[in-house]
C-alpha cells in the first residue's frame, strides 16, 4: 500500500515540511519533492528510518532516469540526510526506498 502525502505547510513563497510531519508514517516508501520544498526543523520532522532488509538497503534514492521500482538517481541518503541535505534547486525528484540489487 502506498500512502500519498498531501499535507504541506505554506511559509512565505515556498512549501515547507514542518516539525513532526512524518510521525507515524512508517510505510511511506515514495516521496515526491519539487523545487519549492524545504524542510524546517528537520531533526523533528520524523521521517521514519528505513530498516535494511533483504528487499531494501535502508536508504532513500531519487528515481532519476529510472522508475520507482528501479531507481537510477545519484542521491542515496538516510532519512535524516534527506531531511537535512535536501536542496530543491538540485535534487527535485521522486525519492523511494532503495531496493537491494538481486
Amino acid at each position: 500500500m502506498i500512502l500519498v502525502l498531501a499535507v504541506i505547510f505554506l511559509i512565505g513563497a515556498a512549501f515547507a515540511f514542518g516539525s513532526g510531519m512524518f510521525t507515524g508514517l512508517i510505510n511511506l516508501r515514495q516521496l515526491t519533492l519539487d523545487e519549492h520544498v524545504t524542510f524546517v526543523g528537520h531533526q523533528s520532522s520524523s521521517l521514519h528510518l528505513i530498516n535494511p532488509s533483504d528487499k531494501f538497503t535502508g536508504f532513500w534514492q531519487n528515481v532519476g532516469n529510472g522508475t520507482v521500482t528501479d531507481p537510477l538517481g545519484i542521491h542515496v541518503l538516510t532519512s535524516e540526510e534527506l531531511m537535512s541535505m535536501y536542496d530543491g534547486s538540485t535534487m527535485a525528484d521522486t525519492f523511494v526506498w532503495q531496493p537491494e540489487m538481486c
